[in-house]
């Protein structure tokens, strides 16, 4: 495993948040969190290739591992904040003492396949308030201190540079869309704590909010608007008011069917639930309308879970008989499952995939009604590996068949290549030798090295995408850096009943 261990410092943004601020704003959180992050752990020594340098650090409290922290090793880090990450973005004062502000960006990171809490300092003025369209940026290493995630989910930047990124934001949009999801648990109890974004100033927790991405059907909507505040913490025993409470957003009250995760393998089951629809997502969707959707809740100071607020609409209004969305949540589902055996990049079949998205539909019939499919969707079995065929066409480049396999173009290999060579992502039979490429690199890991290397360099695949003259040279010597970062987007999608 390329790890190393780092014993206890006395403080630090990781220990004092762990060991001062954290317990005071949930005296139950810490073990817990504690408790998961080791977890992480045990399994990312278990996947990853240990031929890397050192990206992967376990940190030490009271002489055990208590958490963990990733730096972006030599591989440039693509950032893209949506349109609807501005209602949860803020700029807080962090140090009174010195006037130094603090900006939380909710950032979805795709080298990771993850939304983490980027972290900037300033002097008062915001670099990512005006958000009204997205923001895509690139992050490139340049000397000093590496770009680095906790499992406390705080992204920091360091000595990372913003550069142009071009032509590649059609990609990355589509990776948010149909590669990242992050459904709530059904229960919701929300007990994955490296999926909260925790917002604090110099000396305290101001807010943990718990941002989801999932399948979501309108049943009703109230028309009275109404305000209301993200930032708002509700509860009687444990008063507090946050500093960044006090910006209301406009919203509407709405019945709604949310797909959840149960934390059974391969299955999501629909629960109702009264949430507030933002007004430009209430505006856009209408009673019946089945759509894939941003929520975020707010975690109080006794455990509870806010009610939670629908924030953002993504792509459009899932029509009839479309089962992009479907099929794409049923392969997050099968990719959160990683053993010895697993590929990087080969999915699973055809036909594994019509038996998911027909039992997916089957388990949840409320809302997948005659009101929203035609009759033939709902048989399932009419076409489906047709209808599978043609979606997976619609999402390239994330996604390709080749005969009766679905591949997937990771959001880490696809982020390598839009930062390296962007026009790649428009040419289907590279990037299929690519995926083929990084198809078997899981299996008999532990013998990766030059031997390997080799292997892989005397291939067919490797032969055939060296005639293509792309950067097969630059893939092959970071490939161990990609696979282990595909590891670590896995096992952070997880349930927490996976650990």
């Amino acid at each position: 495993m390329p790890e190393r261990n780092e014993s206890y410092k006395s403080h630090g943004r990781s220990e004092d948040l762990l060991e001062k601020y954290l317990p005071k704003f949930d005296p139950t959180i810490v073990g817990q969190m504690i408790q998961e992050f080791r977890a992480q752990i045990e399994s990312i020594g278990r996947f990853t290739l240990n031929t890397e340098p050192n990206p992967f650090t376990i940190k030490e409290m009271n002489r055990q591992s208590a958490y963990w922290e990733i730096e972006s090793h030599l591989l440039p880090v693509l950032q893209y904040i949506p349109e609807c990450f501005r209602h949860i973005t803020r700029n807080l004062r962090y140090n009174f003492k010195y006037r130094q502000f603090l900006e939380c960006v909710p950032s979805y990171i795709p080298v990771l396949n993850h939304v983490t809490l980027l972290n900037i300092y300033n002097q008062g003025t915001s670099e990512f308030g005006n958000n009204a369209e997205g923001i895509l940026n690139k992050f490139v290493h340049t000397g000093g201190k590496k770009m680095s995630i906790s499992s406390l989910n705080n992204l920091l930047q360091y000595e990372h540079k913003k550069k142009y990124l071009s032509d590649a934001h059609d990609a990355v949009k589509m990776s948010f869309e149909f590669c990242y999801w992050n459904t709530p648990t059904y229960d919701l109890k929300e007990k994955s704590f490296v999926k909260n974004l925790i917002y604090h100033s110099h000396s305290k927790v101001q807010n943990i909010l718990l941002p989801r991405k999932t399948i979501i059907k309108i049943l009703k909507i109230y028309p009275e608007k109404l305000k209301r505040d993200i930032f708002h913490l509700t509860s009687k025993n444990h008063p507090k008011i946050s500093i960044l409470a006090g910006k209301t957003i406009g919203v509407k009250h709405a019945e709604v069917l949310v797909l959840c995760d149960d934390g059974i393998e391969q299955h999501c089951i629909s629960k109702k639930m009264l949430v507030n629809l933002t007004e430009d997502v209430a505006d856009s969707v209408q009673e019946e309308d089945i759509f894939n959707a941003v929520l975020v809740m707010g975690r109080m100071q006794d455990g509870k879970i806010g009610i939670p607020f629908v924030i953002g609409k993504i792509g459009k209004t899932i029509p009839l008989g479309d089962i992009k969305c479907v099929l794409a949540l049923v392969m997050w589902k099968m990719l959160q499952t990683i053993e010895d055996d697993s590929s990087p990049t080969l999915v699973t079949s055809v036909q594994k995939a019509s038996s998911q998205v027909q039992h997916m539909i089957q388990s949840n019939p409320e809302m997948f009604s005659s009101e929203n499919f035609s009759s033939e969707m709902l048989g399932w079995t009419k076409n489906l590996p047709k209808k599978i065929n043609n979606a997976i066409e619609e999402m390239f480049p994330m996604y390709q068949v080749d005969g009766n396999d679905i591949y997937q173009l990771s959001p880490v290999i696809m982020s390598y290549l839009a930062s390296m060579e962007p026009e790649i992502l428009q040419n289907k039979e590279s990037l299929m030798l690519i995926m083929k490429l990084f198809a078997p690199t899981l299996t008999n890991q532990r013998d990766w090295g030059l031997q390997a290397k080799m292997k892989i360099r005397t291939s067919n695949t490797y032969s055939e995408l060296q005639k293509s003259g792309s950067l097969q040279n630059d893939i092959i010597g970071r490939s161990q850096r990609i696979v282990n970062r595909i590891v670590y987007s896995r096992i952070l999608s997880q349930h927490y009943t996976h650990w």
